[in-house]
């Protein structure tokens, strides 16, 4: 199921609220968690219910494991029952996942003909797979009590985080459960709740697949591209893989609201950052604290010299990449990030020992945040095309037309996509506006205000977390909502999946 889809607004939506309050206006604490559990799984099998069996025998294999490593006592049998545990939890997300990959590479590589499956992923299963990995590991290690079997499928399930994440760890969430007989209507946090989950569906619907037949085209017709159009096109993935996930997390949050829960926070203004190490440090912030904790701290972190921490870090980066997918475009994308981070954290080292000043007035200091800002950007648009591209091969056409340095003005096949027919109507109305439509002047004007737009979101205005203190009711505030929550629903007759379903 779908956040951006008419069924989940009108009527999934409404149902899940209001049965969640109805129960606990009785006080059914008990009966309410079952509800959600209820939901969640609902949502999480509309599409196909074998998503359901696969979650709740994940489930219920996990839950066991974690009640029996509480009851080990001796570590090499703790240590067995932790191997296992995670050991299946991998190989589950490898044969949904990877098989189809590794067969595929095994036919090339020894001329085999083993069969290719064609597996179907289940939803979220790279999501609720970590999670639960990380649920056994602390465990493992003491960090946590017995919990309860509701609120442990209460944390695996809850909907608003289901699919796309964050991917929330025990302490984020399972206090929350466990405190839900305390909640009570907040009208505050709910009207919160609204706020968020109106931007986020305005950020995916508006403008993420606004942009998406833009990029779409690109990449289906990249032979004909030229060197500014290819440039052009990776700008556009960037802009909307950021919109698009930063959307649904948006969303997850409010819906969290709503129900009284604190999803954890996956975004920060990354494209704001002025080096990879800081990007990393605002994009799926949850992704990269899973990684840190449970691969790149136990392998040694930066406790062991410089040539083993940057190990760690390319490590940590392929592990990354692969985990976004079963393709060697993403491993490659993986390695990348790697080898930059480990750039910056080596210069950073190189600053420190040569004590080498930074710039003493506030002009120099806003000249060299923005000067960094624009270079750490580039490498991310040049390197999100990579992410986005079909095949190696395909990456290395992009980038041989990329250095032809051959330049043009965007193709009007690309400015096309960039306008929001809701725009376009207003615009009829005005008198000319019909012939400022039909020339080929007004198309490529409202591509490009439409841009800027985008843009000035991105690098001029605080992020939804930073706004969030002062979401208070307004007439203004309340007004713009509504008006933005009409439009993305008029825009919704084309729904389209979120692009992170895919990892």
């Amino acid at each position: 199921m779908l956040f951006n889809s008419y069924f989940f607004l009108l009527f999934f939506l409404p149902i899940a609220v209001a049965g969640y309050y109805i129960l606990k206006y009785f006080k059914q604490d008990t009966a309410s968690k079952v509800f959600l559990i209820a939901v969640s799984l609902w949502f999480c099998g509309y599409y196909n219910m074998t998503y359901v069996y696969v979650i709740c025998g994940s489930m219920a294999f996990n839950y066991i494991f974690h009640r029996i490593l509480l009851k080990t006592e001796r570590v090499v049998w703790r240590k067995v029952l932790l191997f296992i545990s995670v050991t299946t939890d991998v190989g589950l997300l490898f044969y949904f996942k990877y098989y189809d990959f590794f067969v595929e590479n095994i036919n090339k590589v020894f001329q085999s003909n083993f069969d290719i499956k064609v597996i179907i992923l289940p939803l979220g299963i790279s999501f609720f797979t970590f999670q639960q990995i990380s649920f056994l590991v602390d465990t493992y290690r003491k960090e946590l009590e017995q919990e309860s079997i509701l609120d442990y499928c209460l944390f695996v399930t809850f909907f608003p985080k289901l699919v796309e994440g964050p991917i929330a760890a025990h302490k984020d969430l399972i206090p929350q459960f466990q405190n839900m007989k305390n909640n009570s209507f907040d009208k505050e946090m709910f009207y919160k709740g609204i706020i968020l989950f109106v931007c986020g569906l305005a950020k995916k619907v508006l403008i993420a697949d606004t942009i998406s037949g833009a990029v779409d085209w690109g990449y289906t017709y990249s032979g004909v591209l030229n060197s500014v159009n290819v440039i052009v096109i990776f700008l556009l993935y960037t802009l909307q893989l950021y919109f698009d996930f930063s959307g649904y997390c948006d969303m997850a949050r409010g819906l969290g609201y709503f129900f009284g829960i604190r999803i954890p926070l996956n975004f920060l203004s990354p494209y704001k950052s002025k080096n990879i190490v800081d990007f990393w440090k605002t994009w799926h912030i949850t992704l990269g604290r899973f990684f840190v904790k449970y691969i790149y701290i136990p392998l040694g972190g930066n406790r062991k010299g410089q040539i083993r921490t940057i190990v760690n870090i390319m490590i940590v980066f392929l592990v990354s990449g692969f985990w976004h997918g079963a393709s060697w475009t993403f491993i490659f994308w993986g390695f990348l990030q790697g080898i930059m981070n480990s750039l910056v954290r080596i210069w950073h080292g190189v600053k420190q020992k040569l004590k080498i000043p930074s710039a003493k007035t506030s002009t120099g200091r806003t000249i060299g945040s923005a000067i960094s800002i624009f270079l750490n950007f580039c490498f991310v648009v040049l390197t999100m095309g990579i992410f986005r591209a079909q095949s190696m091969e395909q990456i290395k056409q992009l980038f041989g037309t990329l250095t032809d340095f051959h330049f043009t003005p965007v193709f009007k096949e690309i400015t096309d996509f960039l306008t929001l027919t809701e725009l376009e109507y207003i615009i009829k109305l005005i008198p000319h506006g019909s012939a400022f439509l039909s020339s080929a002047f007004g198309g490529v004007c409202l591509a490009y205000a439409f841009f800027f737009v985008v843009m000035y979101i991105v690098f001029g205005c605080k992020n939804l977390y930073e706004m969030e203190k002062n979401m208070k009711p307004g007439f203004i505030r309340t007004t713009s909502m509504a008006v933005l929550f009409i439009w993305s629903i008029m825009s919704l007759s084309q729904v389209s999946s979120f692009l992170y379903f895919n990892f």
